[in-house]
Order: C-alpha cells, then sequence, then structure tokens
C-alpha cells in the first residue's frame, strides 16, 4: 500500500452463484476474492451495442459476477448489504458471444469475453490515467464511488440499467451487476484528476498488454498467466 499500485480482479463469470465449480455449486451465491476485498477493485462485465462505430448503449452481461462477501465488511466508501462489502464496482464490455473481444493468436482471430477481458480494459485505463494525473492512482475505490455519487457521475460512467447477473438486476447508479457502470475514459479521467488526494493510497496489478506504458506511470510487464 505505501508503494501506491493498484489492484483489479475480474468479480468471475457464472452471474450471482460465482462457485459453480466449487463445492458449495450453482445453487448458492456467492463472490469471487480478491476481488471482493475492500482493497481491490472488482470489475463485472456489461453487453456492449454499437451505435455504427461509435458507442451505443450496454446491458449488464449475465454472466457478470455480483453479490455480497461474507467474508469482508463493508469498506468506508460503501454502503454495502447487511454491513459486508458488495461487488462489482465498475464493469465494461465480457459479453463474448455476442460483443467481446477480437484476438489473434496462433495465425487466427478469435472470439474472446469474460471479466477477465474487462478487467485488462481497466488496468490499461488506470495506466493511462496514472500518467495523465502524474501520480500513482493507489486503491482507486474510495475516488470511483465518490466520483460515482457525486454531480460529475453522467461524464465519468456509462450508468448500465438493464440486465441480470441471476439474483441481481442492473439499475441506476451502483448495483451488483455492473457496479458503477463502465467508464467514458475521458470523462473519468478528468475527475481522478480533481480528486487526487483519494487516490495516493492503495493496491493494482497491471497485465503484460501494458508493458509499453512508462515508468513514471507506474505500469510494468508481469509473466505470461499473471492473474488480475
Amino acid at each position: 500500500m505505501a508503494e501506491g499500485i493498484s489492484f483489479l480482479a475480474a468479480s468471475g463469470d457464472d452471474g450471482s452463484k460465482d462457485c459453480t465449480y466449487f463445492p458449495t455449486g450453482p445453487s448458492v451465491d456467492a463472490v469471487d476474492y480478491p476481488g471482493s476485498d475492500p482493497n481491490v477493485t472488482s470489475v463485472g462485465g456489461a453487453t456492449l451495442r454499437l451505435n455504427g462505430t461509435s458507442y451505443g448503449s450496454e446491458t449488464g452481461w449475465s454472466g457478470s459476477g455480483g453479490g455480497t462477501s461474507v467474508h469482508f465488511a463493508a469498506p468506508d466508501y460503501q454502503t454495502g448489504v447487511a454491513g459486508k462489502r458488495t461487488v462489482p464496482d465498475i464493469s465494461a464490455d465480457a459479453d463474448g458471444d455476442n460483443s467481446g473481444y477480437a484476438i489473434y493468436s496462433a495465425g487466427e482471430w478469435l472470439d474472446a469475453g469474460g471479466a477477465s477481458c474487462a478487467t485488462p480494459v481497466w488496468a490499461g485505463f488506470a495506466g493511462l490515467a496514472n500518467a495523465k494525473v502524474g501520480h500513482r492512482l493507489g486503491n482507486a475505490n474510495p475516488a470511483l464511488y465518490r466520483i460515482g455519487k457525486g454531480s460529475n457521475a453522467a461524464k465519468a460512467f456509462h450508468d448500465v440499467t438493464a440486465g441480470s447477473n441471476g439474483t441481481f438486476r442492473a439499475g441506476t447508479g451502483y448495483e451488483q451487476v455492473t457496479g458503477w457502470g463502465s467508464l467514458d475514459g475521458a470523462g473519468l479521467a478528468a475527475a481522478l484528476a480533481g480528486r487526487l488526494p483519494l487516490l495516493l493510497n492503495g493496491h493494482l496489478r497491471f497485465p503484460r498488454m501494458l508493458r509499453a506504458c512508462p515508468r513514471d506511470g507506474r505500469a510494468w510487464s508481469l509473466a505470461p498467466g499473471t492473474h488480475v
């Protein structure tokens, strides 16, 4: 935390019952660790629809992990549920079947999706934001929540108001499918730049795709297979 490093983690790909492949099974609402840790920014998923070649709209992705931790208390920046931490905090496109990512690998194009694709999108933004504001962002959650509750929310986030991950439904403001929604990069960077005192403590692991970011942005390469 003294290093001012930030940590992001995928919220999961099995909706509100994210222990589907574990002994608790698909009938129990559950959330993923480490995203459930209050010092980690949990990234959920959305389904993106374009308007031509521009942003159109988003709905909550059915696989977006989200819910309430049974272990971590709600941090100061979050209202929580019954005194417990809720996830995700924010989201990005994750629907590999409808709107995901084109990846060129081993001589062919592949479609990819999931919260593990949405998370590097936010990590990439964090690296750029570090460079823009001239400081390490650290644990961005307090600032993200302050922005989400403030007058600049509509400039910083795309509020996702439709869709479900099973138990929970997307809606206006914060919810347990997409958090505060997806980012409007320019608007969120501007809002973060105005809230630097909130961003000087914390944690984030950057993916290998950010290896070219400047050192003063505190982004670096990680070994293949490192999870965020």
